[in-house]
């Protein structure tokens, strides 16, 4: 059963984050009153989203040059695949 799991659990996080990217492009655009303001939404929810996915490989590479090693990042990035393999 745990060998089936990913088939079932990659493609439902797939459409969630599919269904986000794509709420989060169209509602700016449905609140706004004219162009000017839908830009100005548009570009706080992009500089946002930018924002959030670039902070991960910016603080594992601070979490490497302040440890001077890469077994810190190796380990972030391989604990949740062991964490449960009991």
């Amino acid at each position: 059963m745990p060998q089936t799991m990913p088939y079932l659990f990659v493609p439902l996080i797939a459409l969630g984050v599919g269904g986000s990217f794509t709420l989060g492009m169209v509602l700016p655009l449905d609140h706004a009153r004219d162009a000017n303001e839908a830009n100005s939404w548009t570009a706080l929810v992009l500089g946002i989203g930018y924002f959030a996915g670039a902070s991960g490989p910016f603080f594992l590479g601070v979490a490497r040059d302040s440890t001077g090693a890469s077994t810190f990042r190796s380990r972030c990035c391989l604990a949740p695949r062991f964490s449960t393999c009991h």
